[in-house]
């Protein structure tokens, strides 16, 4: 009997030396490896050379510009911006749950930040109508065109990382353990365009 409780105790002990080094290696591995931070620094590239494009094309006329920003509301921008921040967290708590085993809670939080994509889209349409029927067209101004083509791509976006935290969930519910590459590069990747429209929001929104 003490042969056989010595032996489960060495197991047992085993088994939590190889999480912890599992654990350890984990730590020392680039989150999600190094091809989504590559392809994230392309993306975050073409839109610091739209924003400074933007840039160029506001000083040339700044008065026209703040005019044709009259019809973007600062309320709804603040409120898309928090719908966003608010799904970046439950990703960054789905996450967390997920590493303490807790598999319920992590689709309870991913659903939360899809819902939240989702709201932002919803909301993003009701503001483009409202945008259109009170004359702010992507042919209406140089503003007019800058915003719709940043918002557009921004939203293009959304879908993709839409579609990359579904994939999670269905990773999650077909396979016992976890591919952390997967998993950590679609929350990179939707970290991304929250950070994206984080800098969209003063630029179209505030900044006159």
């Amino acid at each position: 009997m003490s042969t056989s409780i010595g032996s489960e105790a060495s197991l047992v002990e085993a088994a939590g030396s190889a999480v912890a080094a599992e654990e350890r290696e984990r730590g020392r591995e680039i989150p999600g490896g190094w091809e989504i931070w590559l392809f994230v620094l392309g993306e975050m590239t073409i839109f610091v050379i739209m924003f400074a494009t933007y840039a160029h094309a506001r000083s040339d006329d700044p008065a026209a510009f703040a005019a044709a920003q009259e019809h973007v509301s600062k309320n709804i921008g603040a409120i898309n911006t928090l719908v966003l921040l608010t799904s970046s967290l439950f990703v960054v708590l789905a996450l967390a749950a997920l590493r303490f085993g807790e598999r319920q809670l992590t689709f309870r939080l991913l659903y939360g930040a899809m819902a939240c994509g989702v709201l932002f889209m919803v909301i993003k349409s009701i503001e483009w109508t409202i945008e259109i029927r009170s004359g702010l067209t992507f042919g209406s101004s140089a503003f007019g065109s800058y915003y719709y083509m940043m918002c557009a791509l921004h939203l293009g976006h959304v879908v993709v990382g839409l579609i990359a935290l579904f994939a999670i969930v269905t990773h999650l519910r077909r396979r016992p353990e976890p591919n952390w590459q997967l998993v950590d590069s679609a929350a990179i990747y939707w970290h991304m365009v929250d950070l994206l429209w984080i800098v969209l929001f003063p630029l179209l929104y505030l900044v006159r």
